[in-house]
């Protein structure tokens, strides 16, 4: 039976190790799939024996008819002003949470809302922007809801950073992972690109694989200054922010499951 083996992060025990090689190894292996260019580059260093040409970067994918069969919310969203800043997502620290406070801290005219995370997530987050009027949480949702939610904010934020969680007696904190590299293909990129809004992301060697700076999105350093200045440029020039979340939706024509699906099995079974 022929092997097809998809990789969405390193092999992390001596046995994942052991058994992955057995694998690669197989006269039935055909190919290994690689969800970004960055995880691709590590599995050849880590296998150098594995030849290139059975290693394929297929990002993640969207079912665009499930996006658009959902409409956005038809509640206000709460907040006193008109523009709306959103992120959907779970809160883990490297997924950027504190960019966006201190993002929000500085864009007093704009209202910032977070959908998702557990309950001790969004209590830590709480504690560390009290007093500020213009960030909501608003909790775990369905799949649908998060749609909806995507699609009535006016840009939507997918930061990355490199920290992670740790605990002191007993209470979450936050510390600094300087080692840590995004090597997935987030999932996000492409909903978010479905939702048709402009996006703003971490400027990340794997934002690099799927978007064009200033043409499907805004990438940035992580400052939380150069973040609340492009979310400023996009509430000031809304032909450019419509063209960003245009042509995004447009691209993410080309990363549906069938064709992901498709362009694995030209590749390793044709």
């Amino acid at each position: 039976m022929p092997i097809i083996y998809e990789a969405h992060e390193m092999p992390k025990k001596i046995k994942e190790m052991f058994w992955l090689k057995r694998v690669l190894s197989s006269d039935s292996f055909k190919g290994l799939v690689c969800i970004s260019g960055v995880l691709r580059e590590k599995y050849l260093r880590l296998f150098p024996g594995l030849s290139e040409n059975k290693v394929l970067v297929a990002h993640d994918g969207i079912n665009l008819e499930f996006y658009d069969s959902i409409a956005s919310l038809k509640d206000q969203l709460p907040g006193q002003n008109t523009y709306n800043v959103g992120y959907v997502g779970g809160l883990k620290p490297e997924k950027g949470i504190q960019l966006i406070i201190e993002t929000a801290g500085i864009l007093k005219n704009a209202d910032f809302h977070l959908v998702g995370g557990s309950p001790a997530e969004i209590d830590y987050w709480e504690q560390q922007c009290p007093n500020m009027f213009n960030i909501f949480f608003h909790g775990p949702v369905t799949p649908e809801k998060a749609v909806q939610y995507q699609k009535s904010f006016d840009v939507l934020l997918a930061p990355y950073q490199k920290k992670s969680w740790t605990s002191r007696d007993g209470k979450l904190m936050v510390e600094d992972s300087p080692e840590r590299v995004i090597g997935n293909s987030p999932l996000k990129f492409f909903e978010y690109m479905s939702a048709e809004k402009p996006i703003l992301a971490s400027d990340i060697p794997v934002a690099r694989e799927v978007f064009t700076q200033g043409v499907d999105a805004l990438l940035s350093d992580n400052s939380p200054e150069q973040w609340a200045e492009w979310i400023q440029v996009l509430m000031q020039d809304r032909n450019f922010a419509a063209s960003l979340a245009q042509n995004a939706r447009q691209k993410v024509h080309g990363f549906t499951w069938k064709k992901r699906s498709q362009k694995i099995l030209s590749r390793f079974m044709s």
